[in-house]
């Protein structure tokens, strides 16, 4: 494979569109070898470390503005701040750990995209953010990986109406869910959802004011969404069931030991009912786990590692141990940590959250870190490059162009060092003298957000290992302001 002649520190020239052939990703591992001696080590980066069984993540207020993702170990009580989010996008269940993709899945706006461009973020154990194609300006709630690669989520509308439940695959391809007779998109409002594995079903939750949907208006819905075999939609009748009368807001949703859900409460005033509540999957029947006697709950999981369900107080901004059968006057015993749990309000909301890391599967060696701000074309969306697998030895990984302009000509750029080139109104993020591979988007001619273009490529050269490439994209777009947007700079580290 020749590279064009053309450079980035020239607005390439249109020409006749053609395609990259899947073959010149096959050959592209050979090319970097090549070229190896050409490649720099990448900037070094901050590391947390990869996840482990059963730590707990908070998402709460940073200190400089912001909401930060905190990740802790319940049996040590260390912590560490993993990334800081600019804007939180969503609702509930809008933060999430995805076993199958090693990450945590986060709704959020993240520098250097503008304050309110949210996207669907895959954040890793080093806190490296790898943007999933979709989302572009969508705010996202109830994010429910299966441990398969799908997941499951709806787009936040207001906090009662939302888009249809949609799911993507483990390539990152997008679906939306279709009702039961297979012609119609499903629209069903959920605060938040678990994929039940034995059953293949859904199970969703509402506060009790959430949705036109619930099936009591001032009791807590829990419903039973069966799927088809193949999982594209409905697959019977939807059941639910009410629990309690006094309004409880569903602030936590985790799985048991035993297969059952332990559903987390909060409700105003002392009232007798219990705040962790125990939910079977199959029949939706609810009976009482603890009643700590705490009203100002944001969030609660089963910490496996503890054997204990832990809550977050956000009236004292601590996680209190819950054993279960905890009643009366107590509160539960404080879990001492290292870093902050909450912010200076008070009063039970998706303000903070509490998760668990569950399933863990592997870790990538190697992995893609974005970098530096695209320049927007049709409709103001920013072509989004990104890498979905795992660039290790042996490995196959995908670089993937999307939210680009559909139908339209473009250039993918490799690099052996980055750059900081203005040039037609963006940045040219990586070396100009990079070698630049010609594509074209598939989607609708000019329908902004449509276009994508994918190129595999595996790593067969072990070399290559802990050495990095740079990458960017730039799509013809008579919509941008010089006629080309520019995606962002991409690293790639070879594991």
């Amino acid at each position: 494979m020749q590279p064009e002649t053309q450079r980035l520190d020239r607005a390439p020239t249109p020409s006749t569109p053609h395609s990259c052939s899947a073959s010149a990703g096959q050959r592209l591992p050979l090319l970097l070898a090549a070229a190896l001696l050409g490649l720099t080590q990448g900037p070094a980066r901050a590391q947390t470390g990869p996840f482990l069984e059963g730590e707990l993540i908070v998402r709460a207020q940073a200190s400089g503005g912001g909401t930060a993702i905190r990740r802790i170990l319940p049996w040590s009580g260390t912590g560490a701040t993993l990334a800081t989010a600019q804007v939180w996008g969503g609702w509930s269940s809008s933060l999430v750990y995805d076993p199958y993709r090693d990450a945590l899945l986060a709704s959020a706006s993240f520098a250097p995209d503008t304050f309110f461009y949210y996207r669907l973020w895959a954040i890793d154990g080093r806190g490296t953010k790898r943007p999933l194609p979709g989302f572009a300006k969508r705010p996202l709630r109830a994010i429910t990986p299966t441990g398969d690669g799908r997941v499951f989520l709806m787009e936040q509308i207001s906090s009662v109406n939302a888009g249809p439940i949609q799911w993507l695959d483990a390539d990152d391809g997008l679906h939306t869910l279709l009702d039961a007779s297979g012609s119609a998109p499903f629209v069903f409002p959920l605060e938040r959802m678990l994929y039940h594995a034995a059953g293949n079903a859904l199970i969703g939750a509402n506060s009790g004011w959430w949705a036109s949907n619930d099936c009591a208006p001032t009791g807590a819905s829990f419903f039973r969404i069966p799927l088809s075999a193949d999982g594209t939609r409905v697959g019977g009748p939807i059941a639910c069931v009410s629990f309690s009368n006094n309004t409880p807001e569903v602030m936590g949703f985790d799985w048991l030991p035993s297969g059952e859900i332990l559903v987390t409460l909060a409700v105003n005033g002392g009232v007798a009912e219990d705040r962790l509540v125990r939910l079977d999957p199959w029949s939706l029947s609810t009976s009482g786990w603890a009643d700590p006697n705490v009203g100002d709950i944001n969030g609660g999981v089963y910490a496996q590692a503890l054997g204990q369900a832990v809550i977050l107080d956000d009236w004292t901004n601590q996680l209190r141990l819950v054993p279960q059968g905890l009643g009366g006057t107590n509160q539960g015993s404080v879990l001492p940590v290292d870093v902050p749990v909450g912010d200076p309000s008070t009063g039970f909301s998706p303000a903070e959250t509490l998760n668990e890391v569950q399933g863990v599967l592997g870790h990538c060696n190697g992995y893609a870190n974005l970098y530096g701000a695209g320049l927007g074309g049709s409709g103001g969306f920013l072509p989004l490059l990104t890498l979905s697998g795992c660039p290790d030895l042996g490995k196959t990984a995908v670089l993937r162009v999307a939210e680009a302009r559909g139908g339209a000509s473009g250039f993918l750029g490799l690099a052996f060092a980055t750059g900081n080139l203005p040039l037609k109104g963006g940045t040219v993020w990586i070396d100009p003298s990079a070698l630049l591979l010609p594509f074209v988007t598939s989607g609708s001619p000019s329908q902004p957000a449509s276009g994508a273009f994918a190129l595999p490529f595996t790593n067969l050269e072990p070399l290559l290992i802990g050495l990095s490439i740079y990458a960017q994209a730039l799509v013809n777009d008579n919509q941008a302001p010089f006629g080309w947007a520019f995606s962002n700079g991409l690293e790639i580290r070879f594991g």
